[in-house]
């Protein structure tokens, strides 16, 4: 697999025909210093945008919705995990936090890792697409709430370019997979 060239570790997303699916136990690289690597950083994402609304219900209704979100499929996750790994996980669990980076160590991980833009627009377009366009809609939104409708007309129109702009962009990559995995099979 590349990602062992590149130091990071593989995990199936989305499992497999929509089940929690794991091969092995991925302990290594980011998961050696945090359990849910990806679900702690989309929840600082989700914060960062939280405090850019700043809105006592945004926060209490938009944080409380994502949080109460990753708890479940945290929970789903760790319960399949246990069951298929068994003694292995516990151990795991007992080295390495369920939300909080280690720090010790992380500067040698993140230094062994190589970015890959391709690898980031093949796996991760919906999310990318999907954070580009809350944080459109919140910048949208204070925008027209601290200049009104006529202040933010262009605003507005831009923001709406760049929403229609990554919806393309994820189409087109969506499409590029489907056709190659067309041709594989």
């Amino acid at each position: 697999l590349r990602a062992a060239v590149i130091g990071l570790a593989y995990i199936k997303r989305g499992g497999v025909n929509k089940k929690i699916h794991a091969d092995s136990l991925v302990t290594n690289g980011l998961f050696a210093h945090c359990r849910n690597p990806l679900y702690a950083g989309n929840l600082l994402v989700v914060a960062g945008l939280l405090v850019i609304f700043n809105n006592p219900w945004v926060y209490l209704l938009g944080g409380g919705f994502f949080i109460l979100s990753y708890v479940a499929i945290v929970s789903a996750e760790e319960y399949f995990l246990s069951q298929k790994f068994g003694n292995e996980y516990r151990e795991y669990c007992t080295r390495v936090n369920r939300w909080f980076f280690t720090v010790t160590g992380l500067g040698d991980t993140l230094h062994s890792m190589e970015f890959n833009w391709t690898r980031v627009f093949h796996k991760d377009y919906t999310t990318m697409f999907t954070w580009v366009v809350t944080a459109t809609l919140v910048l949208n939104l204070e925008h027209l709430r601290y200049f009104g409708l006529q202040e933010s007309y262009r605003f507005v129109m831009y923001s709406g370019l760049l929403i229609l702009i990554s919806a393309v962009l994820a189409y087109l990559v969506r499409r590029s997979k489907k056709g190659r995995k067309a041709v594989q099979n």
